[in-house]
């Protein structure tokens, strides 16, 4: 998951290219990633823990926006968040947090302005019919005794 959201493998490309090229040696390669392996896992971390609070982050933010009803005040509590995130953060992580609430916005907007309804919804209406019909048919059998 987190490969595919950071440039490791493009990055390992271009440092095969630079020793085939002749532009570097194995062994600086082999130490400059030795070094940077912590930041890599940071990143790696990073972006997987961000990947499994996509909702918390979704639901505070979606609180955030609802509950306050000043421009104003909205712009200061975003901007608020914004610095206590990046206080304990590192700017490469604030903008994947920043870019997971946009993309959670846009797809609560997106499921809002198509107009069709989630899965969840279809199988949920299919039993609330399947169970209104037996309710009915229950109903109706009671009241053909009378």
């Amino acid at each position: 998951m987190a490969l595919k959201c950071y440039p490791l493998q493009p990055g390992g490309l271009l440092a095969i290219e630079a020793v085939a090229l002749g532009l570097t040696s194995p062994k600086s390669v082999y130490d400059e990633t030795l070094m940077n392996f912590p930041v890599i896992m940071l990143l790696m971390f990073m972006v997987a823990g961000i990947y499994f609070m996509k909702e918390f982050l979704l639901f505070t933010f979606t609180k955030i926006l609802l509950s306050v009803r000043s421009k104003i005040i909205l712009s200061f509590l975003f901007s608020l968040v914004a610095a206590v995130l990046s206080a304990f953060l590192d700017a490469l992580t604030v903008t994947a947090v920043i870019i997971t609430v946009a993309y959670g916005f846009y797809g609560v907007y997106h499921k809002v302005a198509s107009g069709k309804p989630s899965i969840k919804h279809i199988i949920f209406s299919k039993k609330m019919r399947t169970n209104l019909a037996r309710i009915q048919n229950k109903n109706s059998s009671h009241l053909n005794h009378f």
